[in-house]
């Protein structure tokens, strides 16, 4: 008997290769919009479409040119560069071409690699992947159409537990520290890889390979230069991370809650909670490197849109390695709805400005699953999905 045009059609939408033509096309296509209408005009200055590639491939030229990557350059970029040195160096490739190329480029390295990651899991099947690749397209197209680097980390992350869960012993350590040098939170990355076999050889080379990143700009800056780099970096990350609370735990309570903990405490408490979580998801590490790609999000008070990306992608890895229940299912949809949707022109400017924002709806789903990941241990047995 044929298959009915409905079935042929879902087969289609979720065959691997319809998923990777659309995160390519997407990628691109929301490039190529956003660099069409060309340099804007901001506070007297003229800046570049897509000023968070502008403001990476800047670095890059900086470092070389042995400027102050954190210094102000209001005639280049409209805002500071806030990630490592070494990033800077590694953004070469980009940076040397013509803009709008490596732009491309560049956005098409975070959908694809995004894409790749997910497929390489190793706890779902085919059919699985792509319905999570399908559900995390919107958060990966907001990322990109912001040229952010928040699908590469995210990649990076899952990529470095899907190579310890199929016992690579060295490149976990090589991708946990390429997101740590891009955002500092990729360190987490390590979590699900700890409770796995062959610790000592993951921390002996993730030390290593930080080392040679952290190292690798003086091929173009001196020592000294280095050293003063990383203070500057230091300093930068401080003031940023002191002057916003972002779309964080920490912005729920102070818009819910009316409290203002110090920061560091609140991302302390959460960072003890999600370790003794981990310890009892221990045997189902697909759940703890869901809760840590929803933790890095969730308690990060530099948090912004593009960012959920990371949060969403772990979301996708909770879901779909759950079985099916009313619940999850209705967290999955609340994600979609209010973390995803929400964030979109489909939802009127003045309803999101007015109620959306201020009260930092977009994080709540993903506090909500969050919890969930990690109480669920204390309450019911959950099928292994790491032992089949």
């Amino acid at each position: 008997m044929p298959d009915s045009p409905r079935t042929r059609l879902a087969n289609c939408l979720l065959h691997p290769n319809c998923v990777l033509a659309v995160y390519c096309l997407a990628a691109i296509i929301a490039t190529l919009l956003k660099l069409a209408p060309g340099p804007f005009e901001q506070s007297g200055f003229h800046y570049q479409p897509l000023q968070n590639f502008a403001i990476f491939r800047n670095s890059f030229y900086h470092l070389i040119h042995h400027q102050n990557l954190y210094a102000r350059f209001d005639f280049e970029q409209w805002d500071f560069y806030r990630y490592s040195p070494a990033f800077a160096l590694l953004f070469a490739p980009f940076a040397l071409l013509p803009y709008a190329i490596g732009a491309v480029l560049w956005n098409l390295l975070n959908a694809l690699s995004l894409y790749w990651a997910v497929r390489w899991v190793p706890s779902l099947d085919d059919r699985q992947k792509m319905l999570a690749l399908w559900f995390m397209f919107l958060a990966m197209l907001n990322s990109v159409a912001n040229a952010q680097s928040n699908a590469l980390v995210a990649a990076l992350m899952i990529f470095a537990w899907s190579a310890h869960e199929r016992d690579k012993p060295d490149a976990p350590a090589l991708l946990i520290v390429l997101a740590t040098f891009i955002k500092l939170f990729g360190i987490f990355a390590l979590l699900p890889c700890l409770l796995g076999r062959r610790r000592r050889h993951l921390l002996v080379f993730t030390t290593a390979w930080a080392a040679v990143l952290a190292l690798a700009p003086l091929f173009v800056v001196t020592f000294n230069e280095l050293g003063l780099l990383y203070r500057n970096w230091y300093a930068t990350l401080l003031a940023f991370n002191q002057a916003r609370l972002g779309i964080s735990v920490m912005g729920f309570l102070k818009a819910w809650l009316h409290l203002a903990p110090p920061s560091n405490y609140v991302v302390a408490a959460g960072a003890a909670i999600l370790i003794a979580t981990s310890l009892l998801n221990r045997h189902h590490r697909v759940l703890v490197m869901a809760s840590v790609l929803i933790f890095v999000t969730i308690f990060n008070y530099a948090a912004e849109s593009p960012s959920y990306v990371i949060a969403v992608s772990g979301v996708a890895l909770w879901y779909f390695s759950q079985p099916r229940t009313t619940v999850n299912l209705a967290l999955l949809a609340f994600t979609f709805l209010f973390t995803m949707l929400a964030s979109t022109d489909l939802i009127p400017r003045s309803l999101r400005a007015e109620f959306l924002e201020p009260y930092v709806i977009k994080a709540l789903p993903c506090i909500a699953v969050w919890l969930k990941i990690g109480t669920e241990p204390l309450f019911a047995r959950i099928p292994n999905p790491d032992m089949k």
